[in-house]
């Protein structure tokens, strides 16, 4: 134990030598005298060697045999307190280590290195002598190292039997430490559980600090959490609004879906009307073109009866009388004139005698009737199909906005065929056309019989003949026939035509 205490004193006094001599190179020059002086008392203390050595050991704590060079640059620059700019740490650093990799040495290149280094140090410096000198004194200071070693022998001597007194002593008290023996176990047990108390006490303070930044860490989060919960509520309070407004729209699109259901049916129930009606009216058109061939056919054979007649009563005033020349012209004439409409005949024989200023117009109101049909440009050739075409206008009316339909691009699925005003069709409409076709046969004759009876008084009758005129004519023509006569309310109604199915 004293040994060791003797090898650190040493280790500590070379350390010293070692950073004096490193450091008297930056000291000033009143201070180079008292550190001679130091190192001539602690030269003969410790050698070289024994220098290198401690300091080896010193930096190398966990003794394993290498240590790197950043370490020892380290170490003496903590001892000697220079910087690391000093050129003699740089040189120092090449030696030990010329690549400068950072590489771990061993004893003994540090030895070598540091040997080579303290003599260049030696034979650079300026206080070579100083530096023998000092070695000088510290041969003398080992030599009274020496003396004092001699003493602390004595003093060790001194000390051993002091240390065979304390083991008597030890001995007595190992006696007594046996009667303290449980005491002593009983303080280990309560140390232990105190060692236990202070771990768990350690523990818990640990525990109890995770605790509190966890605590923290949730009232952060509570708070974050509290703001995030305003404005889901926020949200909540718009999205219920929003919802409120779209219930309120859904009801209005709700009644407004059973309106427009409403209405399609409507439009369906309207439209299967219209069809029905169209249906019907379609059969009653093709009985009515049926029925015009066959009133063609009755006209022809009326025409061939009528020229028949004509040439039995010609040929029996011939048996009768001699006729002149322009009597059988007109004969002629006559018989050509179902050819010729009624009125343009009326108006070649008021031209004829010129007494369109006495005589009443036989036509009084039918002439522009007339003139305006659609059919008065030749269309219809005979008097029987001007006829059938004025008794039945819906028919002609009909066929030509079906024509423009369904050459019309219509856009929208409902439109109403604009100016079409449709009296209403009778059911004894054949009967009336009958009628009037015999009305007209009777006027034919009776224009017939006027020639006749004209030429035959020169002249003598213009009255009668005006007045027999307008009694075939224009009586039947400004009375209302019985087909076109209104049983209810005389309003047209509008034609309504659907040209495509409505939207579903």
């Amino acid at each position: 134990m004293m040994e060791d205490i003797y090898y650190k004193s040493l280790e500590n006094e070379a350390v010293g030598q070692l950073t004096a001599f490193l450091s008297r190179e930056t000291m000033p020059q009143d201070s180079i005298g008292v550190s001679s002086k130091n190192l001539t008392l602690n030269a003969g203390q410790c050698s070289e060697e024994h220098v290198l050595k401690c300091t080896f050991k010193a930096c190398d704590p966990e003794q394993t045999g290498e240590v790197s060079v950043f370490r020892i640059i380290e170490y003496l620059q903590e001892m000697t307190g220079q910087n690391c700019e000093d050129w003699r740490f740089r040189s120092l650093y090449k030696r030990l280590d010329p690549q400068e990799r950072g590489i771990a040495v061993d004893f003994s290149t540090f030895c070598a290195v540091m040997k080579d280094w303290i003599s260049d140090c030696r034979q650079e410096g300026e206080d070579a002598v100083d530096l023998t000198n000092s070695i000088q004194d510290l041969q003398h200071g080992n030599k009274q190292l020496a003396v004092q070693n001699t003493k602390l022998q004595k003093t060790i001597e001194a000390a051993e039997e002091l240390n065979s007194r304390l083991s008597e002593e030890i001995c007595d008290l190992k006696g007594k430490l046996k009667g303290t023996q449980p005491a002593l176990e009983q303080a280990r047990v309560l140390a232990n559980e105190l060692e236990d108390l202070k771990v768990f006490s350690k523990s818990l303070e640990e525990e109890n600090s995770k605790l509190h930044t966890q605590a923290r860490q949730l009232v952060k989060e509570q708070q974050f959490l509290s703001v995030q919960l305003d404005k889901v509520q926020e949200m909540n309070k718009k999205l219920l609004l929003e919802k409120e407004s779209s219930k309120c729209k859904i009801k209005d699109l709700f009644t407004k879906k059973a309106k427009m259901k409403s209405q399609i049916s409507e439009y369906e129930n309207l439209i299967s009307c219209k069809d029905a009606a169209l249906n019907e009216k379609t059969k009653h058109a093709e009985e009515l073109t049926v029925t015009l061939d066959e009133y063609r056919m009755v006209v022809q054979e009326l025409k061939l009866e009528v020229s028949r007649l004509q040439e039995h009563l010609s040929q029996s005033y011939q048996d009768q009388y001699v006729l002149p020349g322009d009597f059988l012209e007109n004969v002629k004439t006559c018989s050509q004139a179902p050819a010729q409409p009624l009125w343009m005949e009326i108006e070649e024989s008021q031209r004829q005698f010129g007494e369109e200023a006495d005589l009443p117009s036989p036509l009084c109101g039918m002439l522009t009737s007339l003139v305006t049909d659609p059919l008065a440009s030749g269309d219809i050739g005979s008097l029987a199909e001007r006829a059938v075409y004025s008794t039945f206008p819906e028919t002609t009316l009909l066929s030509s906005a079906e024509s423009d339909s369904t050459t019309a691009s219509q856009e929208q699925a409902l439109v109403p065929v604009c100016g079409e005003l449709i009296p209403t069709v009778r059911e004894k409409s054949d009967e009336n056309l009958f009628e009037i076709l015999l009305h007209r046969f009777l006027v034919s004759s009776s224009c017939l019989l006027l020639h006749i009876l004209w030429n035959l008084v020169l002249l003598g009758l213009p009255a009668f003949i005006a007045l027999l005129a307008v009694s075939f004519l224009v009586l039947p023509f400004n009375q209302q026939p019985a087909w076109a006569e209104s049983k209810g309310c005389s309003w047209p109604q509008l034609q309504l035509q659907y040209l495509q199915p409505p939207p579903t």
